[in-house]
């Protein structure tokens, strides 16, 4: 088999199979007055994270916008280096820098939309930022949307912020900054 393609990191999930993979990471990376900012794709939610020990490194695996739970993409954040802070985590949005077009099917009629607004998480440095968004971040700034899925996706926001904290020594604020965004932009 001379030129087989590299094998994609599979994991099986209950019935479905899950792929991993990490082709393009960043859609943009931006470099202006000494910092770095990195974009991820717009992505759907969280699949899974948590600290790679051998490594040293803070794994955030999310899960894609299409195809449910069968493509998750990791991100890593790294150690700090010498000179550097980890400033904290914020939350915002603003105009998609690439505008997904999303299809869907409703009784055999074909629709589609693009996303008007990019919700993120930024993970800010003193060096920079990483900034990945989430389509589903929007729902939890729905008073009238008190359902599973958004209990569960804001319980995983509240852990994965409180981990990335405490992987960078830093002390987590009383009220975390999801609870503080949510309180200033509820609908």
């Amino acid at each position: 088999m001379e030129n087989a393609p590299e094998p994609i990191e599979t994991v099986k999930k209950g019935k479905c199979k899950v792929e991993c993979q990490n082709k393009e990471r960043f859609i943009l990376i931006e470099k202006e007055n000494g910092k770095v900012m990195y974009h991820t794709k717009t992505m759907m939610d969280i699949y899974k994270f948590g600290v790679y020990e051998k490594k040293h490194e803070f794994k955030l695996s999310l899960r894609a916008l299409f195809n449910g739970e069968r493509i998750v993409e990791e991100t890593h954040l790294y150690p700090i280096k010498e000179g550097d802070k980890f400033i904290g985590i914020f939350y915002g949005y603003r105009k998609p820098i690439k505008k997904p077009l999303i299809k869907y099917q409703i009784n055999g009629t074909r629709k589609a939309y693009a996303l008007a607004r990019a919700y993120y998480m930024e993970f800010r440095f003193k060096a920079g930022s990483v900034f990945c968004y989430f389509k589903g971040l929007y729902r939890l700034l729905d008073k009238k949307t008190n359902n599973h899925y958004n209990k569960v996706l804001f319980s995983m926001f509240m852990d994965l912020e409180q981990q990335v904290y405490k992987f960078y020594g830093k002390k987590y604020p009383e009220r975390g900054s999801l609870i503080k965004w949510i309180i200033k932009n509820l609908k």
